[in-house]
């Protein structure tokens, strides 16, 4: 999703913020064909290049497809958009291209995360697949997050279908990595006593893979920052804490928790069925 199809997209559908989760929404929408429109295809390499046969292609022997290279080189003959965030190095410059590359992450016309890393020689792909399965002759390298600092407006406590409590952060929000954020999982009780948390604190907060929004580290206190108190009972039903769980078993947190998981995809196969 390119950044002009982008804006058009939210000038008729409304503000979008993040483009590529915008995109992987658009393609599992199968019955809103018109909105598919704004997605557009590039090519990356033609991987299957050696399994290729003269009856594929009469000009696949001809023009011998054994690296990337050459299978980019043959994409981009016929007219098939590729991907502009490539380049065909030594190993020696690899870090200089993907830091060079970072820093210019948000410049491309469609966001980029990361890069793959790849020998460029096809020859080696074949005896580099470990149980069929995993491709050796590769690498994912991930760009460093995005950070953003906010303010820690308030702290709720979420109960679990195993009773466990978690602590989510409401902070002011703040756009980090093309998304609004405005509320961080902290994942564990531990987690407000480790990075020492208190209300009205400047924290930092990024998104984990570029997905999941967490807290980095605590910034800095401020005149109005005020300790956080850690619940000792249940917050839904009031039962005593144990270890940070609750335990009963009539706990209407749970029981919605339990039934949201029963109705998932993993086991009831339920679809649009969640917690409101």
């Amino acid at each position: 999703l390119s950044k002009e199809n982008h804006e058009k997209y939210c000038e008729k559908y409304g503000i979008q913020l993040n483009s590529r989760n915008l995109a992987a929404s658009l393609v599992k929408r199968k019955y809103e064909i018109n909105r598919a429109q704004y997605l557009s295809f590039k090519a990356y390499s033609l991987d299957n290049a050696l399994t290729l046969t003269d009856d594929d292609c009469e000009y696949i022997k001809h023009e011998h497809i054994l690296t990337q290279t050459a299978s980019r080189r043959f994409l981009e003959n016929r007219g098939i958009p590729l991907v502009e965030s490539w380049k065909s190095c030594k190993w020696s410059d690899i870090y200089d291209y993907l830091e060079n590359q970072e820093k210019t992450r948000n410049d491309h016309d469609c966001p980029i995360i990361g890069q793959v890393l790849k020998l460029d020689d096809l020859t080696y792909y074949p005896n580099l697949i470990k149980d069929n399965l995993i491709a050796e002759y590769g690498m994912i390298y991930k760009y460093s997050p995005e950070e953003a600092d906010t303010e820690l407006l308030d702290m709720e406590w979420q109960v679990g279908s195993s009773g466990k409590i978690t602590p989510v952060a409401i902070v002011h929000s703040v756009d980090v990595g093309g998304a609004s954020i405005s509320r961080v999982n902290l994942h564990d009780i531990s987690r407000v006593t480790a990075l020492d948390l208190h209300l009205h604190d400047i924290i930092t907060v990024c998104k984990t893979k570029d997905v999941m929004p967490v807290a980095v580290k605590n910034s800095r206190r401020t005149e109005d920052s005020i300790p956080i108190e850690l619940p000792t009972k249940c917050p839904v039903c009031g039962s005593e804490l144990v270890d940070n769980c609750c335990k009963s078993l009539e706990c209407d947190a749970r029981l919605l928790a339990r039934l949201s998981v029963w109705c998932s995809h993993a086991v009831g196969h339920f679809r649009g069925v969640n917690i409101a």
